[in-house]
C-alpha cells in the first residue's frame, strides 16, 4: 500500500499567478488602504495543515507545541478535515502510487498564503502580561501595506490587512502605549549582562504592566535581526534598544516618538 501523505503539494502548480488571485489580491490591497480587513481566523492545527514546512516562516503554535508527536499528527489530520469542512481545502489525488495529493482552495486562502510567504520583512511582536504569552506577526506587502497575524496563547491565529499606519496604530494599542501616560524620567545605557541580571536602575521598567519583545527580520537579506522592547504600563512607555556599542538603551517615550519609532520599523527598507 502507498504511503499516502495528506499533505498537500505545492509544486503542482503556481497558484499565487492564478489571475483570480492576483486580481483578489490587488483589490484587497486597495480596499485595505481606506479600512483594515479581516482575512479569517484559523486553529494551531489548521495552520499546521495549511502551511508548506520549509516554504512557509514558521510561528509560533502555542497549543500544538503542547503535544506529543502522536497527538500532533493526530491533531493536524483533524485540522485538515476542519479546512474542507470549511470549504478551505480540496485535496485532490495527485499520484496514487505515492500517496501524494494536491491541494485546491479558493482565491482567498492563496492571497493569505502568498502574503505570509513572500513577504520581504516580517516583524514578530511577543506580548508578556500577567494572562501569559501572545504574539503579533506582521508581514510587508509593498510600501504601505501589512498583513498582521494575531495569535492568542490559546493558538488561534486572526489575519487582519491593513494600511502602515493602520498597523503601528493597533500594534501600539495592543503593547499598551497610552497617549494620556505621563513621559518616564529613564534614561540608561547598560551593558547585556546588566540587564539580565535586573539592575537596580531597571526597576521602574519591570513595573510594566505589558512588556513587548519586537524583531525585524529580512529573509532575503544577510542583515541581521534586530531587536528592540516596548514596556507599558500606567507610568507610561519605556523604549530599549542595543546601540552600536552594544550597550543595551533604556529611555522613557512619550505616545509620538514611541509612534515615530514603530512607524519606522514598518517602514519599507
Amino acid at each position: 500500500m502507498p504511503d499516502h501523505d495528506h499533505r498537500p503539494t505545492p509544486d503542482h502548480a503556481d497558484p499565487f499567478r492564478d489571475p483570480e488571485v492576483i486580481s483578489l489580491l490587488d483589490q484587497l490591497v486597495e480596499e485595505s488602504a481606506e479600512e483594515a480587513i479581516n482575512l479569517g481566523s484559523y486553529s494551531d492545527e489548521e495552520i499546521a495543515a495549511l502551511v508548506f514546512e520549509g516554504e512557509d516562516r514558521p510561528v509560533p503554535l502555542p497549543w500544538l507545541d503542547t503535544l506529543d508527536s502522536s497527538e500532533r499528527e493526530l491533531a493536524v489530520a483533524m485540522g485538515m478535515r476542519s479546512l474542507t469542512v470549511r470549504g478551505l481545502v480540496e485535496a485532490l489525488p495527485l499520484d496514487d502510487v505515492q500517496g501524494t495529493i494536491y491541494q485546491s482552495s479558493p482565491p482567498e486562502v492563496w492571497v493569505l498564503l502568498g502574503l505570509r510567504r513572500r513577504a520581504p520583512s516580517i516583524v514578530v511582536a511577543e506580548r508578556a502580561t500577567t494572562l501569559g504569552t501572545d504574539w503579533i506577526v506582521l508581514y510587508q506587502h509593498g510600501p504601505d501595506c501589512w498583513l498582521a497575524e494575531f495569535i492568542t496563547a490559546q493558538g488561534f491565529h486572526e489575519f487582519v490587512l491593513a494600511a502602515r499606519q493602520d498597523t503601528v496604530l493597533a500594534l501600539m494599542s495592543w503593547a499598551g502605549v497610552d497617549p494620556e501616560a505621563p513621559v518616564p524620567d529613564l534614561d540608561v545605557r547598560l551593558p547585556v549582562e546588566q540587564v539580565q541580571g535586573q539592575d537596580p536602575l531597571l526597576e521602574p521598567v519591570g513595573q510594566a504592566l505589558v512588556a513587548v519583545t519586537l524583531s525585524r527580520t529580512e529573509p532575503a537579506s544577510s542583515e541581521q535581526t534586530r531587536f528592540f522592547g516596548l514596556y507599558s504600563g500606567p507610568g507610561g512607555t519605556y523604549l530599549s534598544r542595543q546601540e552600536r556599542d552594544g550597550l543595551i538603551r533604556f529611555r522613557g517615550e512619550g505616545f509620538d516618538p514611541v509612534m515615530e519609532f514603530v512607524g519606522t520599523l514598518l517602514r519599507e527598507s
